[in-house]
């Protein structure tokens, strides 16, 4: 009596063959060779979630928004920053600098630059972050003598304390999720994250570092579940059970910072440091921790004469990242679009699978 198990009827085999078709291609298009879109003068710090329009700083000290289908634009007045973009990259949160201080900003197209103001007995403000619809915009507020304590704001609301950890003094928002309603930054040593039911908990260390801090950018993903922040030398993930993760170096380097996670949680984007010179960080858990430019080369893309030292944001899957470099020696950022998911790995994973299932399926085993 053969152990073996049956030949699947034609009807299954066909069936597999035609899932197995439909996911190889799927893989394929989806690993398709990225493109990129040089942004000479700008430092991006805020993609929407599409990846199609960015803001950060343009020059020295002027708040710019680009998008794929306008170009670029440069608002506010000088030493000003946009910092976060909404997901659908029509508002945008800010910093600026003027004879009074520092304070924040929301920007639209339709009002222009309004500042929102300050907790009460602080001299200044700055935004940071800002949710999904560009409602809630999240950061920190500062009294005279620079002491700065958290804040989330709303237009019906105004700008709301979200106070600090248990025996710390100073706190600083730094993203807020889609909804607006989980909010994370950084305290004197940890991180936190605070919702309207919990308040303010702290992120611990990994074990054996000295402390950590989350990530400038955007620190947590679009569901308030994964944040990503820095230990002592390496990325950190933390899940929502506030577990932390450490998420390794590329080989060749001695420390490395989050700069931003991906709105579905699944990609980390930093800085690394080999000793002497910054590169771009990437990690997912199919690629583990790598320099942006050695993955992207493998995937393809052309880097001659360019750069990379910082990855700074990406859009919601990870799809379309903005870093920092240089082109030809010239500043700027490069738009990265057409980046393989973690979801088009795993289904390429998936596709070799039925076809090794197939391969053995036929040999009778």
């Amino acid at each position: 009596m053969s152990l073996r198990s049956p030949r699947p009827p034609a009807s299954a085999s066909a069936l597999a063959l035609t899932l197995l078709m439909a996911t190889t291609l799927t893989a394929a298009t989806a690993l398709a060779q990225p493109t990129r879109t040089f942004l000479p003068g700008i430092r991006a710090l805020g993609m929407s979630a599409d990846g199609s329009a960015v803001t950060g700083i343009f020059g020295s000290a002027l708040a710019v928004r680009w998008t794929r289908s306008g170009g670029q634009a440069v608002f506010g007045s000088n030493f000003s920053e946009g910092t976060s973009i909404s997901a659908d990259g029509n508002v945008v949160a800010g910093r600026g600098f003027n004879s009074d201080g520092t304070y924040a900003f929301r920007w639209t197209s339709a009002s222009g630059l309004t500042t929102i103001g300050t907790l009460p007995g602080a001299s200044g403000a700055e935004a940071y972050g800002i949710n999904g619809d560009g409602s809630v915009l999240v950061g920190a507020s500062y009294t005279p003598d620079f002491i700065d304590t958290a804040f989330r704001w709303t237009a019906a609301g105004g700008m709301q304390s979200l106070g600090t950890l248990p025996g710390d003094t100073r706190s600083q928002a730094r993203g807020t999720s889609a909804d607006g309603n989980t909010v994370v930054g950084n305290g004197s040593a940890i991180p936190f994250r605070w919702t309207q039911s919990s308040g303010m908990v702290g992120l611990p260390a990994v074990p054996g570092d000295m402390g950590a801090y989350s990530a400038y950018n955007s620190p947590v993903s679009a569901d308030g579940q994964f944040v990503a922040g820095t230990g002592d030398s390496s990325p950190i993930r933390w899940d929502a059970a506030g577990t932390p993760q450490a998420l390794g170096l590329p080989v060749g380097f001695i420390l490395a910072e989050a700069n931003a996670i991906s709105g579905d949680g699944f990609t980390v984007l930093g800085t690394a440091f080999d000793g002497t010179l910054a590169s771009a960080y990437y990690w997912t858990a199919a690629t583990g921790p790598v320099a942006l430019s050695s993955y992207l080369t493998s995937l393809g893309v052309n880097l001659t004469g360019i750069t990379l030292t910082d990855a700074q944001n990406c859009s919601f899957d990870g799809s379309t990242i903005v870093a920092f470099g240089t082109v030809n020696g010239q500043e700027g950022s490069i738009v990265f679009t057409g980046v393989p998911t973690p979801g088009a790995a795993s289904m390429l994973a998936i596709g070799g699978l039925f076809a090794a299932r197939r391969r053995r399926a036929a040999r009778g085993c």
